[in-house]
Parts: C-alpha cells; sequence; structure tokens
C-alpha cells in the first residue's frame, strides 16, 4: 500500500511539476528571450547531438550555451523523465505482483496467468522505499518552493531562485504571484492576500519607503497584520518611523536606522513573557542595547537591502532561554525569518521589518546539521577559543587551545586545577599576572558594561599553565617543557550566555600574533629613522601641526572602529593605529587647503647665503668625487656650527648655503616679560646670525680645495619679512 501511495504522490507532483515547467519556459521564452520548440531553429542549423527529453527536443550545446533559466528547465525536464521510466518500472513490478497473488487463490487459471504467476516477485527494502520517499519529498519541495535545490544537498538557494525580483510592483498592493511566492514561506501570504488593492499615494511614503517604493516585497497595512495574524505563531513588526535627511549618510553610522516595534500578536508576547506592545517594545530595545550579534544581524539586512539591493527574506538560528523575564532557562535552537515589508500607519506608509521568531525547519535534521557544522568551525579555528567562568574554569575549549592551556577544559579533564584551600584556580587572572590594572580594565568593560575588550599581552606558560611544575632537573626539564619564553597574542573577551543553563560565561580568544609584532618593531624602527630624516629638512613647528593633525585623524578612526563593534581596547597598551612618527606621505601638499595650512608668516627674520669664490673654475679643474668630498666636509662644518648657534639650515644648492634665523621655533624665543615690546619675539636673531657668520668663515679655513688651497667662502645677510610653507607632491620641500 505504501508503493501504491508514493507512486500516486510521485506521478501527481510530476504532473504538478511538468504544468510549472512549461510555464515558466514560456515566461522564460518571453522575459528573458529563452528558447522553446516553436523558436528553436531546425537541427540543421545547429547541427546534430539533440536530446530528446520528456517529449522536447534539446540541443546539449545550445543548453549549455543559454541562460541559468534554459539550464534549469533542462534539468528538470531530465529528472521529469527519469523518475517517470522508474514510475513505469515500478508499475510493472507492482502490477506483476497483484497478478502473482490472484492466481494463488485461483486454481483455473490460463496459462498467461500460471506464466506471469510464475515470474520473480519484487520485494522493496528497506532502503529503497527510502530512496523513493525521498523523491517524492524532492519533487514536493521543487513543486511548492520553486527553483530551489534539494535540502538533502545543503539547502544553498540558487542565485535565480527568487523569480519576482526584477519585476516592477504596483504603488499599493501585491500582485498574485508575490502572495503565492510568500505564501509558501512565509505567514505574510495570508496578510497579502487580504491586502491586493492599497489606495497608496506616492504622498504617503516617507522618505525611506520610497526608496523601496517598486519593489517586489510586501505591501501591508498594520491592521491588516493585526487582524489575520492575531492567532498564527509567533510574529512582530518593527518599523522605522524616524529618518535623517540623507539616508545614505545613515549607513555611516551604528546602528544605521532607528527601528519601534508597533505590534506582536499573543503568541509572541508569551513566548517573551510580556503582557503588551509596550512592554515587548521596551524588552526588545533593551536586549538589542546588550546583543552585539542581532545588532550585526540586523545592521547587515538593512544594508543588503539599501545597498545591494538583495530584498529576499533572510533567517538565523538563535538560542532561546524561556519565557521567564530575566531568568535564562536550558536554551532550546530557534530559526527567526527577517522580511522587509512596507507598512501603511494612519495613512503613511513605512519600511519595517518583520519577524518570525519561531520558523520550522528547512528539513528535518536542519537543527543538528547547523550545529555540527558550527562546532566543526569551532574544533579547526586558527584561533584559540576558550569559554570560562566568571570563577576563571576553563568550560571548553578547541584544540588550538588545547596546546595553549594543556587538557584543563571540564570537557576534556576528569579533574580539574584547585588550589590548596580548594577554590578553583582562576586561569583568566592567570593571563593577567603582571598586567593586574589590565584585568580590572577588562573586567569592567565585559561584566559590567558588556562591550568587547581586547589588548596585546605577552604570554608565557607560567600564564597559560599556571599549575604546572617543573623538574629540577635542568636536562629533562629543557626538552619536557621547553624555555619558558614569552609570545604576543591578541586577545579579545567578550560575554554570552552559556545555552547549556544560561549562566553568564566569559568567551576568550587569542591568537599568535609574534611575527607580526616583530616585524612591527623593524617598521617602527624605520619609521623612527624616516621621522629623525624629516625633522632634519623641516622646521619642528611645523612637524609638530602634522603630528597633531594625524592623531586627530587616526584617533577618530580607531573610535569609529570600536564603537561600530562595540569593543574597549587598552589604554595602557601602545595606540597601534596612531603614533608620534611621521613619513614622507605626510609632507605631500595633495590639495590647496593642506598647502594653505603650512603656509605662515614671519616677521624679521635673518637670511644668510654662502657660497665658495671660484668654485667654478674649481669644478672644471677637478673630478666629480674630489669636488663632493670638498663640498660634504665644508658644508658638514655648517652644519655642526649651526647647530650650536641655533640657525636653521633651509637647503643647499650646489655650492650655496642658505640658512635663517628667527623663525617660530622654540628655542629661539623668549617670554613677552624679557620682551621690551612685551610681544613673544625672537631673541637676538640678527646678532646670532653675525656670529654664525663668522664661526663659518673660521671653519672653511680648515677645508682645502682639490689644488690644496684654503676654501674661500663668501656670505650674504639679509634681515627683513618672509613666507614658509611646504611645496611639491613628489619630494615635498620646506621653502622660504
Amino acid at each position: 500500500m505504501k508503493v501504491r501511495e508514493l507512486l500516486r504522490s510521485l506521478s501527481c507532483l510530476m504532473g504538478e511539476l511538468s504544468e510549472e515547467v512549461d510555464d515558466a519556459n514560456e515566461n522564460n521564452t518571453r522575459m528573458y528571450g529563452g528558447r522553446n520548440k516553436e523558436n528553436d531553429p531546425p537541427s540543421s542549423e545547429r547541427g546534430g547531438g539533440r536530446d530528446k527529453v520528456a517529449g522536447k527536443t534539446y540541443d546539449p550545446k545550445v543548453v549549455l550555451s543559454g541562460s541559468m533559466k534554459d539550464r534549469e528547465l533542462f534539468l528538470l525536464r531530465k529528472k521529469v523523465a527519469e523518475l517517470e521510466d522508474k514510475v513505469q518500472e515500478l508499475e510493472a513490478t507492482a502490477s506483476g505482483k497483484e497478478k502473482a497473488l490472484k492466481s494463488s487463490d485461483t486454481s483455473d487459471a490460463s496459462d498467461d496467468e500460471d506464466k506471469n504467476a510464475a515470474a520473480p516477485v519484487r520485494v522493496y527494502s528497506k532502503k529503497e522505499m527510502s530512496d523513493l520517499d525521498a523523491s517524492v519529498r524532492s519533487f514536493r519541495n521543487i513543486s511548492e518552493g520553486g527553483l530551489v535545490r534539494n535540502p538533502s544537498r545543503g539547502n544553498r538557494s540558487r542565485k535565480g531562485s527568487w523569480p519576482f525580483l526584477k519585476k516592477a510592483h504596483s504603488l499599493g498592493g501585491n500582485s498574485q504571484e508575490l502572495i503565492n511566492q510568500y505564501t509558501k514561506i512565509s505567514r505574510l501570504g495570508k496578510v497579502m492576500n487580504a491586502c491586493k488593492q492599497l489606495p497608496w499615494k506616492e504622498s504617503m511614503y516617507t522618505p525611506l519607503a520610497k526608496k523601496l517604493i517598486h519593489s517586489p516585497i510586501p505591501h501591508l497595512t498594520v491592521t491588516e497584520v493585526s487582524e489575520v495574524l492575531k492567532d498564527a505563531g509567533q510574529c512582530l513588526l518593527r518599523i522605522v518611523k524616524e529618518c535623517p535627511p540623507n539616508v545614505e549618510e545613515a549607513f555611516s553610522k551604528w546602528p544605521p536606522l532607528d527601528y519601534e516595534l508597533v505590534w506582536a500578536n499573543q503568541s509572541c508576547l508569551d513566548a517573551w513573557g510580556q503582557k503588551d506592545v509596550e512592554g515587548m517594545a521596551r524588552f526588545y530595545d533593551l536586549v538589542f542595547e546588550q546583543s552585539q550579534i542581532l545588532q550585526l544581524y540586523e545592521g547587515t539586512f538593512n544594508k543588503s537591502i539599501f545597498q545591494t539591493q538583495d530584498l529576499k527574506p533572510k533567517r538565523h538560528m538563535y538560542t532561546y532561554y524561556g519565557s521567564k523575564p530575566g531568568v535564562k532557562e536550558e536554551a532550546t535552537m530557534r530559526f527567526n525569518q527577517y522580511s522587509c515589508v512596507l507598512v501603511e500607519d494612519k495613512k503613511r506608509v513605512y519600511f519595517g521589518i518583520f519577524f518570525e521568531t519561531s520558523k520550522k525547519e528547512k528539513y528535518p535534521g536542519e537543527v543538528m546539521h547547523t550545529v555540527l557544522r558550527a562546532h566543526a568551525c569551532w574544533k579547526g579555528c586558527a584561533a584559540a577559543l576558550v569559554l570560562f567562568t566568571p570563577d576563571g574554569v576553563i568550560l571548553q575549549q578547541n584544540t588550538l587551545a588545547d596546546s595553549l592551556f594543556g587538557f584543563d577544559s571540564v570537557d576534556t579533564n576528569v579533574f580539574s586545577d584547585f588550589k590548596q584551600d580548594g577554590t578553583p584556580v582562576d586561569r583568566i587572572k592567570a593571563l593577567f599576572v603582571g598586567n593586574e590594572d589590565l584585568y580590572g580594565e577588562m573586567w569592567d568593560a565585559v561584566m559590567v558594561k558588556n562591550r568587547r575588550w581586547w589588548s596585546r599581552l605577552q604570554l608565557g606558560l607560567s600564564h597559560l599553565q599556571p599549575a604546572t611544575k617543573r623538574r629540577e632537573d635542568k636536562d629533562v626539564s629543557a626538552w619536557v617543557y621547553g624555555d619558558d619564553t614569552y609570545a604576543w597574542y591578541h586577545v579579545l573577551f567578550q560575554r554570552i550566555n552559556d545555552p547549556a543553563d544560561g549562566n553568564v560565561v566569559l568567551s576568550c580568544e587569542l591568537k599568535d600574533i609574534s611575527d607580526f609584532v616583530h616585524h612591527e618593531e623593524k617598521l617602527r624602527a624605520a619609521k623612527v629613522h624616516e621621522h629623525e630624516l624629516l625633522e632634519s629638512i623641516i622646521p619642528g613647528h611645523i612637524i609638530e601641526h602634522l603630528i597633531i593633525q594625524k592623531k586627530d585623524k587616526d584617533e577618530a578612526k580607531l573610535e569609529r572602529s570600536n564603537t561600530f563593534m562595540s569593543i574597549s581596547n587598552s589604554d595602557s597598551t601602545d595606540n597601534y593605529l596612531s603614533d608620534n612618527y611621521l613619513n614622507v606621505s605626510a609632507l605631500r601638499m595633495i590639495d590647496d587647503q593642506r598647502v594653505s595650512e603650512m603656509a605662515e608668516h614671519h616677521k624679521q627674520v635673518t637670511v644668510i647665503f654662502a657660497d665658495i669664490a671660484g668654485f667654478t673654475r674649481i669644478s672644471s679643474q677637478s673630478s666629480p668625487g674630489d669636488v663632493m668630498i670638498m663640498l660634504n666636509r665644508l658644508f658638514s662644518i655648517f652644519d655642526d656650527i649651526s647647530e650650536h648657534h641655533n640657525i636653521y639650515k633651509v637647503e643647499t644648492i650646489g655650492d650655496a648655503y642658505m640658512s635663517v634665523a628667527g623663525l617660530n621655533l622654540k628655542n629661539e624665543l623668549v617670554s613677552p616679560e624679557e620682551s621690551p615690546s612685551g610681544d613673544m619675539v625672537r631673541k637676538f636673531h640678527a646678532s646670532r646670525m653675525i656670529s654664525f657668520c663668522k664661526a663659518m668663515l673660521d671653519g672653511a679655513k680648515s677645508v682645502l680645495t682639490p689644488m690644496d688651497s684654503p676654501v674661500e667662502v663668501r656670505i650674504g645677510a639679509h634681515t627683513g619679512d618672509v613666507m614658509t610653507g611646504v611645496v611639491g607632491y613628489k619630494m615635498p620641500r620646506f621653502c622660504l
């Protein structure tokens, strides 16, 4: 009897599927230019190799070169043909079995009947019955859910499995196609059927809803949602009433949209232990504020709608801890489905999200499969993952954490580590030995403020395995325990609820970043060297100005990053996004505003130019090496003298040496009390420059030309006003 029932179900489903395939083929021809039997070119024009599948002729070359829709239709027709052959075989076998049973009860059967009765009777095994039942379920999924893959193959929908995305939607109401699609996957289908025609006008749409005015998503009213779904499963509706004027700018913040819960049915209120919609709204806002995962889900869903135009409903699995407010019981796994909708409330049309918080599994065993996959990711993660109790006991850890902490978790160890007073060893505090201030900071961020906390910690065996005792034998200790070397780890803590009992536990993630830190130290040394080089060619006040700009920019970037992920990082550790060192790129004048910011006017400074008398004659009679040796010796002496007299060297060009005294430099300023005019003035810039020039003349006497004669230097000085700034992009220069 079961065979006949399965055969009847399979035959009915194949008939329905054939009609759907024919309709889809016609729609495909009309909408996407797909091929069908009528517009196919003759086989003589396309060549041989044609296949006949399910009563229709196909050219495999045409199918493979066609659109995704062509290939889907071809594969489905091929599946129909295979199952039709299977049905015929099973019907023939079942018919032979019936005749054999009749012939055994009738003694005067004819020779033909005897022959049929003598035919071997096939006995179906459990596996064959299971395969046939799976075939019927597979066709039922295709018939009811559209062109989707078999759930047993991963539940991944094809990219084109949402057939109504490309169709424009009417201003108000729902098309029958859209109603049929949502009826198969959501409770919204019933509400949409009651909202086929809605007298909406464009003036009723809020700015955010207007962005989806013609999108193929459900159009609803709060009244119909409340009436149709009041006795349905757990549902709630949240809408965006207040939207910033610039919608695109809203998505640069976190969370991007401000939702308001406007409706929830009684089943949803009971499931979450609330008496009315107002209480449910407060409860949801509280949960949303404390749940970083929920914030990420909702924010990602919003961005997928407005930035990538992905309007398909989404779902995720979550842990449900019972209906008692403030009490977390042993968790069960549930599925929550999101659907973006347009909702009318009091003559205004808003964008909203419809939640179904207790969706069933797509197929039997979906929860188990999801958990098994998550466990496989947990075990094979490239970072060490650990679950601690607040007392510091390791509840569970992955394989990499086993190698760091040892087999000391509750699920791998028969006994836990205890101190002499009988209390368990606090493995969290052990990580912070030597950094006790960081432990208090972490505890406040994670356990009090419910934020993620991260920092860099240098950890050794004494931190990771505090109960490990070394043997006194040094030779044995060397190869058993290894050297107690330290490694740098990126450590992240966050608070979660244990699904087993609802209690609070701490999740810790450790990742070895020693190689990264070593490379960073090398990079930092190179940056220090580059910064010192810049200080030698750019005045200090410009360097300080650029450092302040860089700090403000990097701190704003770090603050946005931490706010987005709700992360607190340690202030006592180095700020790894910002430092006090500049590179050449910081000096590049990329726009007029930056050039203007660097420009300054200086009153009353003294500038000198010095060059070598007869340099053209000397260079023409000497080798390049001899000339460069002479210039290097001379200018090195000038550089040393300028440091002694607080003179700023501007540049050298050929044999010319340019310096200035009286710029806005700290070592040149005197206080207003010391100044005759009461202003902040430069201290004796002219007299200092003259002293510098005399020292230059004396120092030049010790330098010889390639012809072994003393170098003769000419120096000119002038006092007046100057303008300074940084110019250039490829090789920025301080210009005076």
